[in-house]
């Protein structure tokens, strides 16, 4: 949606704001980070383990590339034209450098260095994801676990919990400050599993007799343990497999609860409930994914924020509708230090130098996508060359993207510039595309046809290539035309809500006809013209022109205040 957005916006400059300053424009590409990765293993007929990491980074290179031209190939067909000399892409050899020099400038600013948070580990991907690589989906559970905890002196206190692994991490039992069992504050109890004292304190909150700090699974829990200097052991393997006391080998996370339940015996009581969980999955993979306190690399730009938001509020930084500046704000209320590193195979490097510390095998380590493409923006405002670059004028992206990308590249711009990366952020829908799912119908029995015991139902979708439901601008090219497919986007997304919208086949067909309809237009006047071109204009000269001016500021004041699907009307 964005590159129909930009192209429309730079064709009205071109066509109708001569003379005025044109807005900075900056084209490339991503090096699909992750995305790609997996597209390349499924490609391979042997595990990538299996591979040298240069020939398995060699193949992602060929398949970045080959994808970049394709990029470059459907603009060209679209009618999108760009300077093949300014294009962006974060591994080739115009930006790569970029990367590192922006690593080694935060580095110099003081923000950037390793530190221990928590944050998720994906098996399959073999890397540590943060909270925008995780999606939540909620799961129906059937039980929950009571934990009695021995106290000293006698009696025990209970806690609850819906995943009996989450025992493992336990380092403190939190009581309420009000509650019954606020006596038992200073002194401590006992885990059941491995016999360690565990300090009772005062929780806000508590719901219930008490529950147990486990800092292996929740950053409040983690700040707690911290603030009381406690350590827990680690819960997880690589391979997201649970590391359960007295058991030989690590145990797959169904094994490992039947393991802490059998060895916990009458100090867990289990009750069946009937409700949801939210369980975290990868959102590239989509493989379960485990909590994991590690050392990565962090950036610290809670200053920066606090840039930002006065940027906001003053109108140094505007947005294409106010409920986007509310949300960016919300989001620099809630900023946590940014991982930069990710464990994939594919990626810009990170440098092992500067005197950082290091940990085993982060010399294979590698930026996250992010990150890459915050330096892309860096490198299309002119740093390192501009030492203080001015913000790029405009960018369109959806709503993914504004917070992973955008609120990223502006606070890393004020932390070394003193100035945003954009001025003016324009955010539009995501295109969705209808699926059908087949559910089960209510109350359907084993003796009906198979057709009859299920349900279709139709869900949207956000159109991405790692969902295989991309429809590619080339297919509908050959349908409506380039000029027809621009015009039918902007239609599509004009009363689009903020989460997105369907990209309508009847939208692309109304585009073609106002492409024929202008056209025709065009050709009448043209006809007129040349009949009215031998002395004083007509009296319907004179009212067409009128019309002409009416109808030019109508569009000229639609594109000013990016109204752009108002624009043609």
């Amino acid at each position: 949606m964005a590159v129909f957005t930009h192209s429309g916006f730079r064709f009205w400059f071109e066509l109708i704001g001569a003379g005025s300053p044109r807005p900075r424009r900056v084209v490339g590409s991503e090096h699909g980070g992750l995305s790609l990765q997996l597209a390349v293993e499924r490609s391979l007929s042997v595990e990538r383990s299996e591979l040298e990491r240069t020939d398995f980074v060699e193949q992602c290179r060929d398949a970045c590339s080959a994808n970049d031209a394709a990029i470059r190939d459907q603009l060209h067909r679209l009618g999108v034209g760009f300077d093949p000399g300014t294009w962006l892409d974060p591994i080739e050899e115009s930006v790569a450098p970029v990367v590192d020099r922006l690593f080694h400038a935060l580095y110099d600013a003081g923000i950037v260095g390793w530190e221990r948070h928590l944050e998720y580990r994906c098996p399959r991907c073999q890397s540590v994801l943060t909270d925008s690589d995780v999606d939540r989906e909620a799961l129906p559970w059937r039980e929950r676990y009571v934990i009695e905890f021995p106290v000293a002196g006698g009696g025990s206190v209970r806690a609850v919990t819906y995943a009996l692994e989450q025992v493992l991490s336990a380092v403190a039992i939190l009581v309420h400050e009000d509650g019954p069992r606020a006596v038992l504050v200073g002194s401590t109890a006992t885990h059941p599993l491995t016999g360690a004292a565990l300090p009772i304190l005062v929780g806000h909150g508590v719901r219930g007799e008490a529950a147990f700090v486990a800092p292996s699974f929740s950053r409040e829990d983690l700040r707690l343990a911290r603030r009381h200097n406690l350590e827990s052991p680690p819960i997880f393997d690589c391979e997201g497999r649970a590391l359960v006391p007295g058991e030989p080998e690590p145990l797959a996370v169904d094994a490992a609860r039947e393991a802490i339940r059998a060895a916990l015996g009458r100090a867990v009581t289990v009750e069946e409930v009937d409700t949801e969980v939210l369980v975290p999955h990868c959102t590239r993979c989509h493989a379960r994914v485990h909590p994991d306190v590690s050392r990565q690399i962090f950036v610290h730009l809670e200053a920066a924020a606090d840039h930002l938001r006065q940027a906001i509020e003053r109108g140094a930084v505007r947005f294409s509708h106010p409920a986007w500046a509310t949300e960016t704000l919300e989001r620099l209320d809630a900023l946590q230090p940014w991982c930069i590193s990710r464990q994939y195979w594919w990626g810009n490097e990170i440098p092992a130098h500067r005197g950082i510390d290091t940990v085993p095998g982060a010399e294979h380590w590698v930026f996250s996508t992010w990150f890459s493409q915050v330096a892309w923006t860096l490198a299309g405002m002119g740093w390192p060359s501009a030492a203080s670059p001015e913000p790029i004028a405009e960018v369109f992206v959806d709503h993914e993207r504004l917070r992973r990308w955008v609120i990223p590249s502006q606070l890393v711009a004020l932390a070394l510039f003193r100035r945003p990366a954009f001025a003016y952020v324009h955010v539009h829908g995501t295109v969705q595309v209808p699926e059908r799912l087949l559910v089960a119908r209510d109350g359907a029995g084993a003796e009906l046809e198979d057709e009859e015991r299920g349900l279709y139902r139709v869900r949207h979708a956000p159109m991405r290539k790692g969902l295989g439901n991309v429809v590619e601008p080339a297919v509908l090219l050959q349908r409506f035309g380039a000029d027809a497919l621009r015009l039918g986007y902007l239609l599509a997304g004009a009363g689009a809500g903020h989460d997105g919208f369907m990209l309508d086949e009847s939208r692309l067909r109304q585009g073609r006809a106002l492409v024929r309809t202008f056209v025709g237009k065009l050709t009448g006047v043209e006809r007129l013209l040349r009949r009215g071109a031998d002395g004083e204009p007509r009296l319907a000269d004179v009212a067409f022109l009128r019309e002409v001016r009416r109808t030019a500021a109508g569009a000229t004041a639609a594109v000013d205040e990016r109204r752009f699907a108002a624009a043609p009307g």
